[in-house]
């Protein structure tokens, strides 16, 4: 294992400690600033899983226009905080209009997870649209859809990436049986799933 590995194992249980530590502290702010934690949680933990990413296809830590990578994970961040608690008070309407089944709490958790996930299309979408800030960042410019579609590798994000939805909606079944202000944070940290997910796809 290269020194730079054992740095990012460090840095990653870190993170873990640290959570685990202040997490009252962390839930009250995010309560008082939601959009300001939720960039930042992601600036950090969405960029730390592009690096695994990275690291596992290319055998390298640096990647490239780090800091444009990492406010674009903010950006995430901050849709993140919204599309978390859209679905859940979507949900919820339709369970309080007798629209949908109200089995309990890990019923209407795992409701919510489908209608973000799959129902909903949110999870497919943020991934794609992640997918060609990427592209344009490597490009250096703006790209037309046309050529980014072209350029898309049909077998990760028409075969392998639909699948990973099932796993995504396992997880996020989880991230909803959590307080409100707890599940942006579970969303980063799984952030850093979606590295390995991609980078095993690309394999």
């Amino acid at each position: 294992m290269k020194k730079s590995d054992i740095m990012g194992v460090f840095f990653l249980i870190l993170v873990i400690v640290l959570i685990i530590i202040f997490y009252k502290e962390i839930g009250e702010i995010t309560k008082q600033h939601p959009f300001i934690l939720g960039f930042i949680k992601l600036f950090i933990l969405g960029t730390f899983g592009e690096m695994i990413k990275y690291r596992m296809s290319s055998g390298s830590w640096k990647l490239d226009k780090i800091i444009l990578r990492a406010f674009i994970w903010g950006l995430y961040g901050i849709w993140f905080t919204w599309s978390f608690a859209y679905a859940d008070s979507g949900t919820k309407g339709l369970i309080s209009k007798n629209l949908w089944l109200d089995a309990g709490p890990l019923a209407t958790a795992f409701s919510t997870s489908l209608w973000l996930n799959i129902l909903g299309g949110f999870a497919y979408f943020m991934m794609l649209i992640h997918e060609y800030l990427n592209f344009c960042i490597r490009e250096g410019k703006l790209i037309n859809t046309i050529t980014f579609g072209e350029q898309l590798n049909k077998k990760i994000w028409f075969q392998f990436i639909p699948l990973t939805l099932f796993i995504w909606l396992v997880l996020h079944t989880f991230t909803y049986m959590l307080p409100e202000q707890f599940r942006v944070l579970s969303a980063a940290l799984l952030a850093i799933v979606l590295g390995f997910l991609l980078s095993f796809g690309k394999k």
